[in-house]
């Protein structure tokens, strides 16, 4: 099928343990861009272990709007093809 990961293609199929490892690092690279366009955006420096979700909320709807747009076109711009 055109939908088979490169490791299936390969004929190995990746553990659970694998596929969850993979899937924390893609969120953790998430997290850290998320964190670099809200730094952007406000001037300002945060941690990695703040709550960025609720930190994002004490923004202005113009940054949220503008935090939001960059995000989506990241996702868009970044994905395996």
């Amino acid at each position: 099928m055109e939908e088979d990961t490169n490791e299936q293609k390969k004929g190995k199929y990746l553990t659970q343990d694998e596929y969850m490892e993979q899937v924390y690092e893609s969120r953790r690279l998430l997290r850290v861009e998320i964190k670099r366009f809200m730094e952007e955006e406000t001037g300002e420096t945060y941690q990695m272990d703040d709550d960025l979700y609720a930190i994002f909320y004490t923004f202005t709807p113009a940054q949220q709007q503008n935090i939001n747009g960059k995000i989506a076109l990241f996702q868009k711009f970044s994905k395996k093809q």
